[in-house]
Formats: C-alpha cells, structure tokens, sequence
C-alpha cells in the first residue's frame, strides 16, 4: 500500500511529546494510518459497457487421478483427460502401445474418462521429458527430449543421424485409443519442449524456435540477418522436413520466438521479442521502426511477422511497442491474431485484424500479481486467460467466488479467471477455485469455448494416498446466469502486504471487491471519542457480529482494523453491510502475529529517519542514527487497546519479541546484520492497528554495489517458538 509523509513542523522523533504533539496536529500532514487507507493500490477495471453475457462459474468439479512428478497434461473438449511422465509418476495401467526400449527411460502416455477411469496407455522408451497437445482433429501430439538410442521412430520418419544423447523428438498418436501414428528424432537443436508450435488444418507441423547450430536453412527459404529465429515445417507424416526458414536482425542483440500459427491460406504467423535495431520489418508494417526508449539501459520490444505458406518470402513484419516481451499468440476463426505479452510485468491481451495492420484492442489484464498459466482463444474472439495470484487486491469484476487467501499459509496462491470479449470487453474477473495452496506443475491444461471450459488444475487440497502425491482436478467451467453479477467482497487481507495470510487481532486490513461503499471516497477521522467510527460513507465492516473501525470506504475497498476484542482464536466471519444491505460473508483464518512492513510509492519501506524526514535512496539513514519503521500484525499488546482507539503516548507493551534483520545481495554472497531494536510498540497518537519499531543503524554499514540494496524485514517470535517473518522491503542506507 503507498504511503506519502511530509515533514511535520518541529518534528524530531515520535517520542518527543511536544514533537509528536505538533506531528499529530500538523493538518497539511494527515496520520500515517489515514494515508494509509486513502492509498488504494489497485482500483476495480470497469466493464466496457453493459454485457448480456452471463459471469462463468465451476459447474463441475472432482479429482480424477493422484500423481507424482511433473506429469504433462491436456484436456479435450469432451472433458476427457491426458497425462504423461514417467512410470514412477502413476499408477499407470500396463501400456498397450509400445515403441522404442522401455526397459530404462519408459515415458508413458495414458488417456482418462472424465470420471478418471483409465481407457488406455502408450509407452514410448526413451523419452525423459515431454508436453502434451491436442489438435482438435483427433491427433495427440508429444513432444520432448529422449535418449537417441532408446528412442524408436516409425517407419519413413524424420531421424537425424547424428542423434546426441539429449535428443528432441516428436510423436503423434491416435487420441482414440493410444494407437502411434508417427515418432520422429530431430536431434539435441531441433523443436523441443520450448520451442513454439502448431498445427494446421492439413496436418503439417510447424516448430518456432532458436537457430540450430547443425541444420543450414532449407534452399530458396526466407533467410535475413545473423539468423537467430528458426521456423520449420514438417510434413503432416513428420517424414520430410519442407522448408526451413532461418532471419533476425544482423546487430548482434536478442531475438525469441514465443508464437506461431497458420491462417486459413497456410501462411505462416511468428511472434516474438527482440531487441534488434535492424530486425526485418516491411514497408507497410505497423511500427517499421525500432521503438525509441527514454531509458538509457538497453531494452527490448515484440515483433509480429509472417512468412509465406512456401517458406521463401517475408509477407508482412513489424515491431510492437517498448519493454514488450511476447508470451503466446492465437488466431480466432476471422484470423484475427490475439497476443499475450509482458510490459513491465503487467499482462496484456492485444489483438490485432487479419493482416496484423491495426490494433482491434489492447487490454491490460486485471492485477495486481497476475501470473498467466494459460490462455485460449475460439473461434469468435473470446479471450479465457486462467492464472493466479498472491495478491488479495486482486481487481476482481462480476467475481463468482471469494478468494481462500486468508484461509491459507502465508505465501499460497488462489486460482482467478479472466475472461474478455470479441470488442476487448472485461467480461469476468475472478477467484474461481478456492484451492488456498494452488500449484501449477506444470502449466495447467485449459480448453476453452464460447459455451464452456475445461481445466486440469493441480491441488495439495486433499491428501493423497501416493507419497508426495498431488490431486489432479478437473473443472467444468461454463455460464450460470443465476449468478447475476457475482459476489461483492472478494477478498482481505493485511492492508501493508496486500498478499494472502491469516489476520491477526488489531491489524489493519484492506477489504476487496464491487459495491462495498460509496462511489465517492469516505475517509475516517477520529469523533468526540477520540475513536474511528464504526461506520462510515453508509459501510460497515463486522468481524463475528462486532464492528470493526473504518479508515476509508469506497465502492472497490474498505480499510478497517480487525477488533482487538475478537474472542475467536482460530477464524472469523467477515461481512460488510453497505446502506445497511449486507454483502456475502468470507471466512478468514486468524494467527498471533503476521507482520507486515508498510511501503512508501518509492517501493520502499515506510520508515522516517532520524530528522523527520522520509528515508529514500536520495535521503538515506546514516550509521548511528535512528529509523522508525511502521507495520501492522505484530500480535497482542498490555494492556490492549480500544477499538479504534488513538494510541496514547503512555504506550502499552508488546507481547512478543521482535527482531529486525537486515540483508543485501543473493546466494552465497548476501551479507546479513541484526538491527538493534530500542523500542516496539502502538505508533504514539496514531490509530491502534499500527505499530512502531525504533532501530539503532548499525556501524559500519556495507556500501552496496550498483544495482545492490539492503531489505528490512520483522522477525516475531511467538509463545510457541514458533517464529514469523514480515515482507521484507528496501531501507536506504549510508556510512
């Protein structure tokens, strides 16, 4: 959460009474905690207009199998499941379809009902690694590394004849009934599991990657440059490679290619990274030029290009935009080409028409935290992204579900759903699944309609009977219009980390979601009482029937304190009324202490120094001095405070020890010191919920190298010796 100070008159350190005094009444400097619940991180993305489409939801979910290892995945459009590994990985039944020496590296491949019952298995000897997919015709393709002289190829299949011992290799089978149709070996450089890749309607296969070291480009393919960005197509038998296309700038940068697909003329779409000045780029394309930066690092930019269906000509290529590093790409049934990208970490969804000329949408993708596992696009132009997050401010609209954040370890991740329409309309933004501890091993299988999805997702949600064991789940995704625009509170969380983690007693919190409060921002200020209201722009937040006290209240957040007089010591019931219409309920998880350091917009910690002033690379803290460092969740006090009480400067004890330590750099070579911590307790005449540590700057501090700085982070140590550790975040520091 940002949080902004300015330099009190008179101020010198939070327990000089007369300076804290001033401090507090200074009104061009609002308290810490009420600039804490003015920041909003991260506000809802409205709809893009009225929808009639219906929010989706999980219709179906159950486990189908237990496995071990990282199995591959897929999924069909009939929800029927596949899985490959090794034979340790499963119970697999015995294969029925066997090629190769499967007395060493047997790799199976088996085939489920979407009951989980086990139709057939196909083992393929000398395979080590392998991904799955599906062309939607019938065909199942496997693609990985092998052991060359384990490895069996059908008969008129490609195999290259200098295999190494890590060779990449390709089979297809018959989804049916496991039947092998072809098995090809392409050597240590040829497509593997990295590199991009399709099909199209006629069945010819299409690999985009990194050069090979060993294969020249086909006679009369497109070539252009130092040749970093291989595109090869192999007959739809994979006996004869056809062509093999090899271009890239000449300037001696980087160039990746992370999309390939064909449209309906068999024309060939790559898209990628690159950071080339002279990548090839046609007259009429888009941004023929090499996008200028105001950065004076180096940095990189996406590309879109296409080849003819022979291979021998560059139709179209153009650069995208600055600090773009491309993901994925899919065409839908008019051609139109829908790419997923990264822009400074943020997800985006572009689409561009049939001749990659015009922008149609470009879509940021709801955050923060979004981590994309997978997207699919149909024929229509419906956009399926499934991904996850940490982050409890996770900008949810027309959400079906709560997240499980609270209810979970500190650090777990939560299943979302983001769904965009042909217009780049947000149709849908939510938590779906409610697995807590959710694990992408590997990426999860995603099919997905206008009408319907199916997810393989990975879970620790049930113990399994195999050791080490994760369930795999099928879902059923699909439309329910009597879900009408979905839940209203999304989520909550600590208000300084915004990440999931059980609450604690007197923590400042941040609730998430769609019509909590009014569209207008309502800020808390202390009454005749000297105490936060319980209500507040119409909103109330209860934590098990009792009010909590109110910060801020908006329509997509409140900031509240969970009550210091909770009675309940393992979970409680968090319900907002608003115009005294109550919201759904979300159960969150309780803890003795889950601290949470404070963060300035600098992306540093929220400390002062010494003078008063704010601590920032361009005002660091000096050895010898003292810092002031605020959080939240640091457990119980005495004598305890009043609920939304301002501390007085008779400031009470904290129960639990805390330790403040101090890190710079990674790995072998981070350097770590413990802070001397004066003094833990309620911030002095600020709301109780945040909390004060003092700490004596050690001497000598280490001077960091470039690009090096040292992180704080808070230790409490609990009654049961059990220990809890906060966020850690940057502290500027000097000799």
């Amino acid at each position: 959460m940002a949080i902004f100070f300015k330099k009190p008159n008179g101020y010198n350190t939070p327990f000089n009474p007369q300076a804290t005094e001033s401090y507090r009444k200074d009104t061009q400097r609002p308290l810490i905690a009420r600039l804490a619940a003015q920041a909003i991180l991260w506000i809802g993305l409205p709809l893009a207009g009225q929808t009639s489409q219906p929010v989706w939801t999980v219709q179906d979910s159950h486990q189908v199998t237990q496995v071990k290892g990282s199995v591959a995945t897929a999924v069909s459009a009939d929800g029927e499941v596949y899985i490959a590994g090794r034979s340790n990985w499963y119970n697999w039944p015995a294969p029925t379809n066997t090629i190769g020496n499967i007395s060493n590296n047997q790799f199976l491949v088996s085939k489920l009902d979407s009951s989980g019952r086990s139709i057939y298995a196909t083992a393929i000897g000398g395979a080590t690694i392998a991904i799955l997919k599906l062309d939607g015709a019938g065909g199942l393709y496997i693609r990985g590394f092998a052991v060359a002289d384990e490895f069996g190829t059908t008969p008129g299949s490609y195999r290259i004849t200098d295999a190494s011992s890590n060779s990449s290799f390709l089979c297809k089978l018959r989804a049916s009934d496991g039947v092998i149709l072809f098995c090809a070996l392409f050597g240590i450089d040829g497509p593997n599991t990295g590199a991009a890749f399709s099909v199209d309607s006629a069945g010819a296969i299409y690999f985009a990657g990194p050069a090979s070291s060993l294969a020249a480009p086909t006679p009369g393919a497109f070539t252009f440059g130092s040749r970093g960005i291989e595109i090869t197509k192999v007959d739809a038998t994979a006996s004869t490679v056809l062509w093999r296309a090899e271009f890239s700038g000449s300037d001696g940068g980087f160039a990746s290619a992370n999309g390939i697909a064909t449209d309906r003329q068999a024309n060939v779409w790559i898209a990628g990274t690159v950071s080339e000045h002279d990548f090839p780029t046609t007259p009429d394309a888009l941004f023929p030029k090499y996008p200028q930066s105001s950065s004076s690092i180096d940095f990189w930019t996406g590309f879109l290009a296409k080849l003819s269906a022979s291979g021998t000509a560059l139709l179209y290529a153009t650069y995208t935009g600055p600090l773009e590093e491309f993901k994925s790409m899919s065409l839908d049934g008019s051609g139109n080409i829908h790419t997923l990208s990264l822009r400074n970490n943020v997800p985006f969804v572009r689409k561009f028409d049939a001749a990659g000329k015009t922008v149609l949408y470009d879509r940021a993708l709801p955050g923060p935290g979004l981590v994309v596992a997978n997207v699919e696009v149909d024929d229509p132009g419906f956009v399926t992204v499934l991904g996850s997050t940490q982050n409890v401010n996770f900008a949810t609209q027309r959400s079906v579900r709560e997240c499980s954040l609270t209810e979970a370890a500190a650090g777990s991740s939560d299943a979302v759903l983001v769904r965009i329409g042909p217009d780049g309309e947000l149709l849908e933004s939510t938590f779906f699944l409610g697995l807590g501890s959710l694990v992408w091993l590997p990426e999860p299988a995603l099919f997905a309609q206008t009408s319907k999805a199916y997810v393989i997702a990975w879970s620790n949600r049930t113990p399994g009977a195999l050791p080490q064991s994760f369930q795999l789940e099928l879902l059923q995704l699909g439309p329910d219009s009597s879900a009408g625009d979905g839940t209203k509170l999304a989520c909550i969380g600590s208000a300084a980390t915004m990440t999931g983690a059980p609450l604690v007693k007197g923590e400042i919190v941040s609730l998430f979601g769609t019509g909590l409060g009014p569209q207008s921002p309502a800020i808390g200020q202390p009454g005749t009482d000297n105490r936060f209201p319980n209500l507040l722009g119409g909103t109330q937040v209860t934590f098990d029937g009792l009010p909590a006290p109110l910060l801020y209240a908006s329509d997509t957040q409140i900031n509240a304190i969970v009550p210091w007089t909770l009675t309940g010591s393992s979970a409680t019931k968090v319900c907002v009324f608003f115009q005294s219409v109550a919201t759904n309920c979300v159960t969150a998880s309780l803890t003795g202490a889950a601290p949470g350091i404070f963060q300035l917009a600098s992306g540093y910690a929220a400390v002062i120094n010494q003078d008063g002033t704010v601590n920032s690379p361009d005002n660091p803290a000096h050895a010898g001095s003292t810092v002031y460092l605020y959080a939240t969740g640091l457990g119980p006090l005495s004598p305890p405070l009043t609920d939304g009480s301002i501390v007085p400067l008779a400031i009470p004890t904290q129960i639990d020890p805390v330790e403040v330590i101090f890190t710079i750099g990674q790995g072998s070579g981070q350097r770590r010191a413990i802070g001397q911590v004066l003094h833990t307790g309620p911030a002095p005449l600020e709301v109780a919920g945040l909390f004060q540590v003092d700490l004596k700057i050690f001497a000598p501090v280490f001077i960091p190298f470039p690009g090096q700085r040292w992180n704080v982070t808070i230790v409490v140590d609990l009654p049961d010796n059990g220990r809890v550790l906060s966020n850690s975040l940057p502290i500027a520091l000097a000799p």
